[in-house]
């Protein structure tokens, strides 16, 4: 493998022909004979924009001035001319250190360094492209280059080594707190006294290289220097060093390491129009954003804040915790979808935004302009603000956030004020500080006291470790119960228009986005938004909607925002391609020749997100006051037609009953939306397997559905007091009770979410058809549709460690496969696939996929099939070829044990079967919308249109208010 194809950008950087090999290590040994050494600086190279390069200037000039009665001044200009500090303290013609001074200066600068600032995330990097991660847990990487740093280490052919005018402990320290194990260097050069404290200034300081390298033939050496001083590479250019370097590369603002190691590998751009910029990268996604963003959900928000109870409603207060260049602010404020209606109640909104990346001001102060805002504060450190509605000035305060009040006087009521406090930092500075100490408050005691009512981020609740964002919203929320809203939060599904299969030499295009993924899971990204919802209700909350939001990106319309996702493919998930032993430049020759959309504004890249509203959970008592509930339930009334009546609940239970208050239920894609077409025989039993179900037939109105969770909350005379408070699946129609015989129902183990328990009988379907495939080790197994069960099949199959080649044509289900654990992801009706497939299994519920599934499987091959097609006939082409094929074709029904079976497996072994699929899967991922029952027409509409792929009802929140 070229070592070039290690660092090559998607589309923005194209790769030059390359000839030196390399084969992949895993942990790489000591290297006397590399071909190519990097010899990389560490302070403010390695990193960069934390406080320890300050603490050591700091340190240093308090040292010169107190041993020395040196100016800061003059150290500095000791550090430009000698390229180090202690090289000019050290010079005959100035102070001439002996070995003991020069010891005693390094012990006083680097002794009292704090490292901490490694550890926490860098906001200002992750403001800047927004794919960076915050966790605190994961703070390996931290900084987008040091995945190809780790990378490059395991190359056989590349040595890294640090250099540094920093003592060898701060280095190790520095290397510790990075997340960067020291042995991944072969040699870490440093002064000491073994070497009499040279530094990167002294000739002499890269001899320890050579002489170790020459010992095993150093012939073919290279060396690339980078460093952050330009007086350090010019030295090395006249070091021994000199005949083997091939370049150095100076660190700075404009060029930080990332950077150097793409270009250091001979990369050269296709578009010379292109270079990221933060600013124009924003701006595009703000434009993403706003088609993406998913209008029921935002339409819930709204509905919640409308009602926040009188007096409370006239004031809100919004905390935006990821403001970028503002893009919720601008929806907040839109008359058409904001609050800024003539039907709100609301009279002023404080609006404080937070954004780590100081760089952003300038576009931020002109985006407040152009929507109208008006400054009111001086530039920080220092901030003046005056009283909107008169002319008394009310004063200074000390601080790093500026403060904008606009007015709208066209609605009726005297209009709405909103005042604006940009607060240049990461939200985190707040949670511990004192907000007086840095004017990083509200403007005045009664705004500080008063809790959010809305904490709002989008584009960043999957920067997080769940645990950590909830943990640290609580304490923003200062004991409050305020809504959360986190749109765009990234679900880790990203494909583009005509997925490719794999080649020789080539990832399918499916398991490239899983490398890019994966790569994101290693910075600490957080990409399961399930696990958000689980920490939202585990510290109290509740989840108020969560719907899907999608970015379509196309190669035309948006062409800056998908050159930059290139630019992030590349630069985020080029190790991890090297890791994985492939040669990416033939795959991304045919991404840069077409794939990823034609510029139709159908074609492009589609990233898959979640829009969650919740509340928090706080210790406030409500201001609503308890209103008497009704228990309501779905009615099918005729053919694509649902709706919601009342039930009065059970006066008294039978001696084996139960009475279950329903948490949650889930839509089955298959029958029930067949139910929902009418595309069943009426006179069909609905399911001989369920006592509920033996007698009533699909007759319209109806009642439906199988899988629902709910907490036992009244026991019959005649059952165990043990099943009091327990949550239980049953087999019943979507209601927000039920009331049945317990020996109907399964207790849910006390480890598995209610959201994920009811795909309970969903993971048995596919279990069942599992089984009934009988595959062999090594086969190659293909599932024609990517539905819920044909998701579930995938998913079971790939732990399983099953090659699968997933078949589907609606976008989304193909990247639910993916991101499940598919390797190959095709669209049957477009991609050319070889017919080898040793078996498949056919959940599509068409016709069509039935033919696929026939078609793609070699001869002697296996078709099972687990679709229902419903009342009509299904067309297949079956002529002298299927004829000669010698294919068997079996049909699957879960509602029994096969025959063949029986001896073994029971209905409760598979279920105990299908409750472990349910912990190892992660199911809940599966899940795209969760909605009230007074939305179950749309739930519907959207399942059969294929909007949406998976739908769950929120039953404890569906009752009615009397």
């Amino acid at each position: 493998m070229s070592l070039l194809n290690t660092l090559v950008l998607l589309l923005l950087l194209l790769i030059n022909d390359a000839s030196t090999s390399a084969t992949s290590s895993s942990a790489p040994p000591p290297k006397p004979n590399p071909n190519r050494l990097f010899l990389i600086d560490c302070d403010n190279t390695l990193y960069r924009q934390t406080s320890i390069e300050s603490q050591i200037v700091s340190n240093i000039h308090q040292y010169c001035l107190e041993h020395y009665q040196i100016s800061a001044s003059k150290a500095d200009s000791l550090h430009r001319s000698y390229g180090s500090t202690i090289e000019g303290l050290s010079d005959p013609a100035t102070f001439n250190l002996s070995l003991s001074q020069t010891s005693d200066f390094y012990r006083s600068v680097y002794s009292s360094i704090d490292y901490h600032s490694l550890l926490p995330v860098n906001s200002r990097r992750q403001s800047l492209t927004g794919y960076s991660a915050h966790s605190s847990r994961n703070s390996n990487y931290r900084y987008p280059w040091l995945p190809l740093l780790v990378s490059l280490s395991k190359l056989e052919n590349v040595t890294l080594c640090v250099s540094s005018n920093s003592p060898r402990p701060h280095v190790i320290k520095c290397l510790e707190n990075l997340g960067l194990p020291p042995s991944i260097f072969w040699k870490i050069l440093t002064p000491c006294e073994e070497n009499g404290y040279v530094t990167k200034s002294s000739l002499s300081f890269y001899d320890p290289i050579l002489a170790d390298v020459e010992n095993g033939s150093g012939e073919d050496l290279e060396i690339v220097v980078i460093d952050d001083s330009e007086k350090v590479l010019e030295v090395a250019k006249t070091s021994s060093l000199h005949p083997k370097i091939i370049k150095t590369y100076e660190i700075n603002d404009e060029n930080d390491l990332r950077d150097v190691l793409l270009q250091v590998q001979g990369c050269k751009k296709i578009d010379s129009q292109f270079a990221f910029d933060e600013v124009k990268y924003l701006k595009a996604k703000n434009v993403v954003d706003e088609s993406a963003i998913n209008e029921e959900v935002w339409r819930k928000l709204l509905k919640e804040l409308s009602e926040i109870p009188a007096p409370f409603n006239t004031h809100l207060k919004i905390v935006d915790v990821g403001a970028g260049l503002l893009h919720m602010l601008r929806r907040f404020i839109s008359q058409e979808t904001g609050l800024i209606s003539p039907e709100s109640k609301v009279q002023s909104v404080e609006y404080h935004a937070y954004e780590g990346n100081v760089r952003l001001l300038p576009e931020i102060v002109k985006v407040m302009e152009s929507l109208g805002f008006r400054a009111v504060t001086s530039s920080p450190p220092y901030t003046f603000f005056k009283e909107f509605y008169g002319s008394e000035e009310i004063g200074a305060k000390k601080g790093r956030w500026w403060n904008w009040r606009g007015g709208s006087s066209s609605l009726d009521g005297g209009g709405v004020t909103v005042t604006v406090y940009l607060h240049m930092r990461d939200f985190r500075d707040d949670l511990n500080a004192n907000a007086s100490e840095d004017g990083g408050g509200d403007d005045d005691d009664d705004s500080k006291s008063k809790p959010p009512d809305l904490i709002v981020g989008s584009c960043f609740a999957d920067l997080f470790h769940p645990e950590d964002l909830i943990v640290s919203l609580k304490k923003i929320a200062k004991q409050g119960s305020p809504l959360l809203y986190f749109p765009i939060t990234y679900g880790g599904m990203t494909t583009c228009s005509e997925m490719r299969p794999a080649t020789d030499t080539t990832p399918s295009d499916a398991r490239a986005f899983a490398i890019y993924n994966d790569a994101l899971v290693d910075q600490g990204h957080n990409l399961d938004p399930t696990r958000i919802v689980s920490a939202i209700k585990k510290h109290g909350g509740a989840v108020l909607g969560c719907g899907t939001s999608v970015w379509n990106i196309d190669r035309m319309e948006n062409a800056w925002m998908w050159k930059t996702m290139m630019y992030f493919f590349g630069t985020t998930a080029a190790g991890g391609f090297a890791d994985a032993g492939y040669d990416i430049s033939n795959w991304l020759s045919l991404f840069k020749r077409g794939r990823g959309g034609s510029g139709s504004g159908r074609g492009g890249l589609r990233v898959y997100n979640k829009d969650i509203l919740a509340r928090l959970g706080g210790e406030e008592e409500t201001k609503i006051q308890p209103q008497r509930e009704e228990d309501v339930e779905i009615v099918f009334e005729r053919p694509r037609k649902v709706s919601t009546r009342r039930i009065n609940p059970a006066a008294q239970l039978g001696n084996d009953e139960i009475e279950i208050e329903s948490i949650c239920s889930l839509i089955s894609s298959g029958t029930e939306l067949k139910v929902f077409r009418g595309d069943v025989d009426a006179d069909s039993q609905v399911d001989v397997n369920i006592d509920d179900m033996k007698d009533e037939t699909f007759g319209y109105p109806m009642t439906y559905g199988y899988c629902l969770v709910g907490k036992v909350v009244r026991c019959g005379a005649g059952v165990d007091g043990g099943w009091m408070g327990r949550n239980v699946f049953t087999f019943s129609p979507h209601s927000t009770r039920v009331v049945g015989k317990v020996d109907s129902v399964l207790l849910v183990p006390r480890d598995i979410d209610p959201y994920d328990a009811i795909f309970l009988p969903s993971v048995e379907t596919a279990l069942g058809l599992i089984h009934d495939a009988e595959f062999r080790v090594g086969e190659r197994v293909g599932v024609v549709g990517q539905g819920l069960i044909g998701l579930l099949v995938t998913a079971i199959l790939a732990k399983s460690g099953v090659d699968v080649t997933a078949f589907e044509i609606v976008e989304e289900r193909a990247a639910l496969a993916a991101l499940l654990g598919a390797r190959t992801v095709l669209d049957p009706r477009t991609d050319r696939f070889d017919n080898n497939l040793d078996c498949a299994v056919e959940v599509s519920g068409a016709g069509a996929g039935l033919q696929t599934a026939i078609d793609r499987v070699g001869d002697g091959g296996k078709i099972v099939i687990g679709s229902l097609y419903g009342v009509g006939w299904v067309e297949l082409g079956l002529g002298i070829d299927f004829h000669r094929s010698g294919k068997v074709l079996v049909t699957s029904q879960v509602s029994e044990i096969p025959v063949r079976l029986q001896g073994r497996w029971s209905k409760r072994r598979r279920f105990d079967l299908a409750w472990d699929k349910v912990r190892e899967i992660g199911v809940r991922r599966i899940l795209g919308d969760v909605v009230r029952l007074d939305d179950a027409q749309d739930a519907y509409e959207g399942l059969e249109s294929g909007k949406s792929v998976c739908v769950a009802f929120d039953l404890k929140n569906s009752r009615g208010k009397t």
